[in-house]
């Protein structure tokens, strides 16, 4: 058996649940189910009874940006539009002109001679912004008697159609 704490500030986390084989058991803290001592102590006891097998879903982030610019150099890399030096002189014009969120490097390289990386003002510290919201869980967690290991969690993307979301996976015990 396998709990599953589902804690969100932002996102709608529920849907994740019909995609876990059986057996697993899901809650949620503040969500809008309304809260009383015995959930509390209800939620509190799942993880006493599981104490290696209860986790939490929480919220996570990356950069967005960077899956954008892999998905063009992947597509002008089969296009065959970086295999030289006038052909990434001329994608360099165009990113300059369009202003897309990437910029075009050239590089001595056997395969392209030139590559789209992300720009600087697009770089973000997704590590950072994944353990701040995860710090910012574990408040929650201890008001539930519990401890969330903001050190082991794990991000996974997920997400139904276009849509795209990164969650935290975090193990998950009885406060000490």
């Amino acid at each position: 058996m396998r709990d599953v704490i589902i804690y969100t500030a932002s996102n709608a986390w529920a849907w994740i649940a019909t995609l876990f084989p059986n057996p697993v058991a899901f809650t949620a803290l503040h969500s809008s189910f309304p809260e009383s001592r015995a959930f509390k102590e209800r939620i509190l006891e799942m993880t006493v009874k599981h104490p290696d097998s209860t986790f939490a879903i929480i919220d996570g982030s990356y950069n967005k940006r960077v899956r954008g610019v892999a998905t063009v150099n992947d597509w002008t890399e089969r296009l065959g539009m970086r295999r030289n030096r006038g052909s990434c002189e001329q994608l360099s014009r165009l990113v300059d002109g369009l202003g897309p969120h990437a910029e075009v490097v050239m590089e001595e390289r056997a395969d392209a001679a030139c590559t789209f990386k992300l720009r600087a003002d697009d770089v973000v510290d997704v590590a950072s912004e994944n353990r701040a919201l995860a710090l910012a869980a574990q408040e929650v967690f201890h008001e539930y008697g519990l401890s969330l290991y903001v050190a082991a969690c794990t991000s996974h993307h997920a997400g139904i159609g276009r849509g795209d979301r990164v969650f935290q996976w975090c193990p998950v015990t009885p406060a000490p």
